[in-house]
């Protein structure tokens, strides 16, 4: 798959997952719909930040910095950088909803994210050699 295609499908999936995720919002009573309700709230977000953070990453990765030698790299490092930057919004969310966030809190996820970072860096330099 080349870098127009990747684009053009990770686009249009986000799209959908944004879609998605306003359906939930606009048409799901989230205190009616129980657990499941909920579910669907944070996957359907998870799956449109995801996306979102991907390609604003790639492309920021290969336009803005202009690493064009190995664009699939560049979207491996992306969308590594994406799952991350999910997982910080998602578990941020759902401490705030528990009235557990706190400075002391997201700087423990931020320092979690990035030791997660810091190895799979680790195992990057060790496949490059």
């Amino acid at each position: 798959m080349n870098y127009a295609s990747y684009l053009w499908f990770m686009g249009a999936g986000t799209l959908l997952a944004w879609g998605a995720w306003a359906t939930v919002i606009f048409q799901v009573n989230l205190h009616e719909a129980g657990i499941l309700g909920v579910i669907l709230f944070y996957l359907t977000l998870a799956v449109s930040l995801l996306g979102s953070f991907s390609i604003m990453g790639v492309v920021y990765r290969v336009h803005a910095l202009k690493r064009k030698h190995v664009i699939s790299r560049e979207v491996r490092i992306a969308f590594r950088h994406a799952i991350l930057l999910t997982v910080v919004a998602i578990f941020s969310l759902i401490l705030s909803t528990k009235s557990w966030l706190t400075w002391w809190s997201f700087l423990l996820l931020i320092a979690s994210v990035g030791i997660v970072e810091y190895i799979a860096l680790l195992i990057q330099e060790t496949h490059r050699t």
